[in-house]
């Protein structure tokens, strides 16, 4: 293992420290700590890629606007060759997986193959993620085994998560639509339902099936995603990106900001601003 990472050791624009690193046939496994207020700026990875968020939070900003925010317990699943930038407002603890594409077919049973970024959490994808970096910070000759089999577990809950996805994508996708485009506003679920012309219970079970999230919860994170937006613009105080983003009043704006990112907005802009 390596030493503890000495506080403001790493600059802003590098990788972060590895703490482990395990290197099998066509896969890497890195345990890696970022520190506060790290960006990595945009970069790319030559091979599938799983990162999976064991302590603290990042945001990655890829193309067209979009952006992950991946918290303790959950993970994130990139194809090769997708320019993205990685941004820490919290320190960060991270398990990197890197895959030939051969491996990662083999290791899913030719299920899974990584097409698009995509973000999974919760249920069994979590444990399994927290018992390999459990093993990881006490590795041992058996772990190289061990590791390879949590992995082949985690790509197996990707690729039961992504099924269950699809089986009510269009009226998910027609209500996402619609919450994106009315935010900061959140409609009702009611009216989404008539809107899709499903049962109110029926939209509410599809969607939180699909999303892992209730439509409250995903229209706050559209909206959080609009506030790190503007703070990392500069142009506005956070007292008016509160209300920007339809928040009642600064403190609720506070608070939902830190349960979304664990960091208050003012830390956020303070690492935005390096």
């Amino acid at each position: 293992m390596s030493s503890p990472l000495i506080p403001g050791s790493i600059p802003v624009g590098k990788s972060g420290q590895f703490l482990e690193r395990l290197q099998l046939d066509g896969l890497e496994i890195s345990l890696v700590s970022y520190p506060e207020r790290m960006v990595i700026e945009e970069h790319s990875h030559e091979r599938d890629y799983l990162c999976f968020t064991a302590r603290g939070a990042f945001c990655e900003r890829a193309g067209d606007n979009q952006s992950f925010e991946c918290r303790s317990g959950e993970m994130i699943v990139k194809p090769s060759g997708v320019p993205h930038r990685d941004e820490f407002p919290v320190a960060c603890t991270a398990i990197n997986m890197e895959f030939e594409a051969w491996r990662s077919e083999e290791l899913a049973g030719g299920k899974l193959r990584i097409e698009r970024t995509s973000k999974f959490s919760g249920g069994r994808l979590s444990n399994f993620g927290f018992h390999l970096f459990h093993e990881l910070q006490a590795a041992d000759d058996l772990t190289p085994a061990v590791a390879e089999g949590l992995i082949i577990s985690m790509l197996a809950e990707c690729h039961r998560a992504g099924r269950d996805r699809g089986a009510g994508s269009l009226h998910v996708r027609k209500v996402l639509g619609i919450i994106e485009d009315m935010s900061p506003t959140v409609p009702g679920l009611g009216e989404l339902a008539a809107e899709v012309r499903l049962h109110p219970s029926t939209l509410a079970r599809t969607f939180k099936d699909a999303t892992g999230k209730t439509i409250g919860e995903y229209g706050r994170e559209i909206r959080i995603r609009k506030a790190q937006g503007l703070i990392a613009a500069g142009e506005l105080r956070l007292a008016q990106i509160a209300i920007e983003t339809g928040f009642n009043d600064q403190s609720h704006f506070t608070r939902a900001f830190k349960q979304s990112l664990g960091c208050t907005p003012g830390v956020y802009a303070r690492a935005m601003r390096g």
